[in-house]
């Protein structure tokens, strides 16, 4: 068994783990966005997650362009936890590896929602003719595949090379949970020899 950590706490487990140790509270001013209209400025964000251990983890830069902010950190503690298991799939084992993650709050960015309300709604009310002329995220077939729930598995199983059973629990804040009880009864059941398992999610932006 592997385990692997990208938390507000720390980017990996033994630095996560040491701040639990500590008492060391996570939250922070608020960075990702300007929060300065909020009545509440902090919150416990993932912080300095380096781009190269982004890039590590994935392996085809291309593939890059398909992940958004959890999914990254879904790659990177998935890489920690082949890595602490010593063990990860192989041409020959890949069907009998299963994937099972959860996610909670999944959707498009603050900023693309705000560049389909400049695009489609500039008085403010919807006008969905303009949404057929739209140059941006509302016309982008990637901001839709980004958007859901099951893009963050369909990640892990292309970079790690996962062919057999593969789920996405959406089951708000109890998704890394359920998933890791699936995961023991897919291998309890013989549907898989090892699984992939637990949860990821940004839901620290304006509209979260």
């Amino acid at each position: 068994t592997g385990v692997g950590l990208v938390t507000p706490a720390g980017n990996d487990v033994a630095t996560t783990w040491n701040t639990l140790l500590a008492g060391r509270s996570a939250v922070a001013p608020i960075r990702i966005f300007d929060a300065s209209g909020f009545p509440v400025r902090i919150a416990a964000e993932v912080k300095n997650l380096a781009p190269a251990a982004v890039e590590a983890a994935i392996g085809d830069r291309r593939l890059l362009k398909l992940a958004n902010r959890s999914h990254r950190f879904a790659l990177v503690a998935a890489a920690q936890a082949f890595a602490d298991a010593g063990i990860r799939p192989t041409p020959e084992t890949a069907t009998r590896w299963g994937c099972v993650v959860g996610t909670g709050m999944m959707g498009v960015t603050y900023d693309e929602l705000a560049e389909v309300q400049r695009d489609a709604a500039p008085a403010g009310e919807l006008e969905p003719d303009r949404l057929l002329t739209a140059r941006g995220s509302a016309a982008d077939p990637l901001t839709f595949c980004r958007s859901q729930s099951t893009a963050g598995s369909a990640l892990l199983t292309r970079v790690f090379g996962i062919r057999g059973y593969s789920s996405s629990v959406h089951t708000a804040c109890a998704s890394g949970g359920q998933a890791v009880g699936t995961a023991l009864k897919l291998i309890r059941r013989g549907v898989a020899d090892r699984v992939l398992a637990g949860g990821f999610d940004s839901m620290i932006n304006p509209v979260g």
